[in-house]
């Protein structure tokens, strides 16, 4: 699986690599963000993680205390959100879950 991941392959590449060779897709995200939890551990300790954009999938464990949430509507030209979705989808990441890691990391740069 390791042939299957390089820097210069696109997400969407890797995952028909990845299915062409047996795995799956969920295989193919956990060892991308595995190989981040392994190159951040080299990382300084004041720099922000990429692991704090994981996408947790599912319902939260028994007793876990999720933080609220509230919603907000954001308005930008319909151009801008088909690109924005593409380069979501070549992360392997959901649009919201791309919006929610802009917006932390541009937050985070100004804290």
């Amino acid at each position: 699986m390791t042939d299957v991941l390089s820097k210069l392959t696109t997400m969407e590449e890797a995952i028909k690599r990845a299915r062409n060779t047996g795995h799956t897709e969920e295989e193919l995200q956990a060892r991308y963000w595995q190989s981040v939890k392994e190159a951040e551990e080299d990382f300084p300790p004041d720099m922000p993680s990429l692991l704090l954009h994981l996408p947790q999938r599912g319902r939260p464990k028994n007793g876990e205390v999720i933080e609220p949430v509230k919603t907000k509507s954001v308005k930008m030209p319909p151009a801008f959100w088909k690109d924005f979705q593409g380069i979501a989808s070549n992360e392997g990441m959901t649009l919201h879950s791309a919006m929610r890691a802009a917006l932390i990391e541009w937050a985070e740069k100004r804290h």
